[in-house]
């Protein structure tokens, strides 16, 4: 329905003698980017299931007259600085997944070291003297159980609190 109207709207500029819209670029996606009278609008690939979402953000720009027209030039280098973070995303996903499985293999569980820093689990696991074993065993116990971890000496509901009237101890 939407070609045929573009199609008869076009017919009727012809006739009448009205310049028809202009053609000022294409995307990746075969979205056809149109200026006319001052308005600019784009004529997207699937006409049945359009997605502004997937416009790129300089196309999206140019239609609200923030910047010119990408070039080619200026679309090609972001495609390219494009393919380099998807390549880096990979990496780094490559890179943690291979530090996840060795130190699973280091300390035999992933739930007994989720959440600590790597040289805490250590610490933690170490049974040779390095570390204090009596923490390494506690340091465990807190990460294996689903208890709720000891109060750390905050106590109150802060309804007596009066601003200027705290002072820390001082030792």
């Amino acid at each position: 329905m939407s070609s045929f109207l573009a199609r008869a709207t076009a017919a009727i500029r012809a006739r009448v003698g009205v310049a028809g819209p202009t053609t000022v670029g294409r995307d990746a996606a075969g979205n056809v980017f149109l200026e006319a009278d001052g308005r600019r609008y784009v004529e997207f690939a699937e006409a049945d299931n359009p997605d502004p979402t997937q416009v790129d953000p300089m196309w999206q720009m140019w239609l609200r007259g923030n910047r010119p027209a990408p070039t080619p030039d200026e679309i090609a280098a972001r495609e390219e600085a494009r393919a380099t973070m998807r390549k880096r995303i990979k990496e780094v996903q490559e890179r943690e997944a291979r530090e996840a499985l060795e130190t699973i293999a280091e300390f035999g569980s992933e739930h007994a070291v989720a959440g600590m820093p790597r040289p805490a689990a250590a610490a933690a696991t170490a049974a040779d003297g390095a570390a204090d074993p009596k923490m390494a065993g506690e340091a465990m116990r807190r990460v294996d159980s689903d208890a709720p971890l000891p109060p750390t000496g905050a106590s109150g509901t802060g309804d007596d609190f009066q601003p200027g009237k705290w002072t820390p101890n001082k030792t």
